[in-house]
């Protein structure tokens, strides 16, 4: 399989980056695929969901420098003992301002929420 992954959803785990504290840039998000090719299965090994976290160990997070790419194998092995190889290329991409303000407001929002529901919980 060629797998696309990008930003998915909004995670309510932290980088701990103090210097922007709940920021765009301290927020982590799930891995998302984006495309796969070919779009359906193999029949004789189907696509698995967990390639997500071989490629994205540690979520995905968003970043003010430009890393170089990079690039590592994984193997991911079955219960019945069968092996998928795959190796990831990892780059950076600049967003564009608007999306930056998109994913701000909808981090502001998720919080306002998570704060709600912890107020009505208290209640």
């Amino acid at each position: 399989y060629f797998v696309v992954f990008g930003r998915g959803k909004y995670t309510s785990e932290r980088r701990g980056n103090r210097k922007y504290k709940d920021s765009v840039l301290d927020v982590v998000y799930e891995a998302q695929v984006v495309e796969k090719y070919p779009r359906e299965d193999h029949q004789d090994a189907p696509f698995s969901d967990t390639v997500s976290i071989f490629a994205f160990p540690n979520n995905y997070s968003m970043s003010e420098v430009n890393e170089d790419p990079v690039m590592y194998p994984f193997v991911m092995t079955k219960l019945s003992g069968a092996k998928q190889y795959g190796i990831c290329l990892k780059f950076w991409e600049r967003m564009h301002p608007i999306d930056v303000v998109a994913a701000t407001a909808e981090i502001e929002k998720a919080m306002l929420d998570e704060a709600k529901e912890s107020a009505a919980a208290a209640a």
